[in-house]
């Protein structure tokens, strides 16, 4: 039987994403000076058991800065902020707070490290980069950290340090091309189309988020793509090949390709690039010679289900890009390089154990 993927904890931004309230504001009462001040943070976490030696038991979503002498992520909670916080957590646990930024829970690193202050979590994320500088996770849980927490010129850096450890490190892509997306300079114009184009190819090869992120990882990518069609006159062409079933002596695979200006259905698009069977993707400037491709087909009619045998021999009577029968000895069809009994068959092997 397959084994099937576990989710991974939900980040704090996830856990109050469409919240409409108003950010917290907490106060905070500096421990080298005494000077109090308020701090406006997205949300706080706490514990529902505090520890015994002195921590108050809650993780903000913002670094304090004392503005009267400098000192960082070193205060108290006032008696005024404990009962501010405990009083909505327990109305957003009861229900009757559905806008509710606190947590009931501390955040944990992906390592499983807990940690008191974001500070802490920063430099212990830093020593993990130091440890294993060839993991490109690590880099990349440092740089999502580091965006949290508004750092994000470290954020880049780590994201492109991923980035270039590993071809098959995706989210880092995905955090590049996002990041530059976002930015209104010349500089992020010159990269964003880069970075979007490598976080499309590298999409597939990631099997490690859960069904619900990966729709909305499809979902971002496919609005930065039309963004990018709306914004250049050259053709825009989404390359893909897809399981069309197996047969005793290697694999079916679907290889077709779809002109991106003649899509309709976008939601279809975002269906596809979500499926789990979906091996590989690209964007080229080729237009297909010939249409509807058997791509465009899947896209306009629907491809949130697998097809059935019957549905793969109808697109191919109807079609152009007829399936390929695929051998333990033949390339890839990832792209990769690679013998497929070496690449994807393995990999298939090892799911399927």
């Amino acid at each position: 039987m397959r084994k099937h993927i576990a989710h991974a904890p939900l980040t704090p931004e996830e856990m109050i994403e469409g919240t409409t309230s108003k950010p917290l504001e907490v106060k905070l009462r500096c421990r080298p000076c005494g000077c109090e001040t308020s701090l406006r943070t997205p949300w706080a976490a706490v514990a529902t058991k505090a520890e015994t030696d002195g921590w108050d038991g809650v993780v903000l979503g913002r670094i304090f800065t004392c503005p009267s002498c400098g000192a960082v992520d070193d205060y108290e909670l006032t008696t005024w902020a404990r009962l501010q916080l405990i009083a909505e957590m327990g109305l957003g646990i009861s229900g009757k707070s559905r806008g509710c930024r606190v947590l009931p829970s501390v955040p944990v690193l992906f390592d499983g490290t807990t940690f008191r202050r974001p500070t802490q979590g920063l430099i212990h994320l830093r020593e993990l980069t130091v440890k294993r500088p060839d993991n490109p996770e690590a880099w990349r849980r440092l740089g999502n950290f580091c965006e949290r927490y508004g750092m994000l010129d470290e954020a880049v850096l780590s994201w492109r340090k991923a980035f270039a450890l590993s071809a098959d490190e995706f989210e880092a892509a995905y955090s590049l091309a996002l990041f530059y997306w976002k930015q209104d300079t010349d500089e992020a114009a010159a990269v964003r189309g880069e970075h979007l184009l490598a976080a499309i190819e590298r999409f597939p090869r990631d099997r490690t988020v859960g069904e619900r992120k990966r729709v909305g990882f499809a979902e971002s990518l496919t609005g930065m793509l039309f963004e990018l069609i709306d914004h250049t006159d050259q053709p825009v062409v989404l390359m893909a090949s897809w399981h069309g079933g197996e047969v005793s002596d290697g694999v079916v695979v679907n290889l077709s390709s779809v002109d991106l200006r003649t899509i309709e259905r976008r939601e279809g698009l975002v269906e596809f690039m979500a499926r789990p069977d979906v091996v590989a993707l690209g964007v080229t400037g080729k237009l297909p010679t010939d249409g509807p491709t058997r791509l465009q087909r899947l896209i306009e009619c629907g491809a949130s289900s697998l097809p059935t045998a019957g549905d793969r021999a109808t697109l191919s009577a109807q079609s152009t890009g007829a399936p390929q029968r695929l051998g333990r000895n033949d390339l890839c069809y990832c792209g990769s390089g690679k013998k497929y009994k070496k690449c994807h068959l393995l990999l298939e092997r090892r799911r399927s154990s």
